[in-house]
């Protein structure tokens, strides 16, 4: 998300990919995320998830996200 639009509101709830094409949903402040199997679910989630952010402003991404929302889990040997 460019700089100037993260200034423009406090609190934005970001929906985009990743470049490997999972769709996303992230908070600003990095209190929130959630992976997704569509770019709907993705924004429903978002509209859901406005109510606990007062002010909240979904912004659709222009470019991808980083992913993963945390770091991959080691594998068993």
């Amino acid at each position: 998300m460019p700089e100037e639009d993260q200034r423009s509101c406090d609190t934005c709830l970001i929906v985009g990919q990743d470049v490997e094409g999972h769709w996303l949903v992230r908070e600003n402040h990095g209190l929130m995320g959630g992976i997704f199997v569509s770019r709907d679910a993705a924004l429903h989630f978002a509209q859901t998830e406005c109510c606990a952010f007062p002010g909240a402003t979904i912004v659709i991404a222009g470019q991808p996200l980083p992913c993963p929302l945390m770091p991959p889990m080691e594998q068993a040997a």
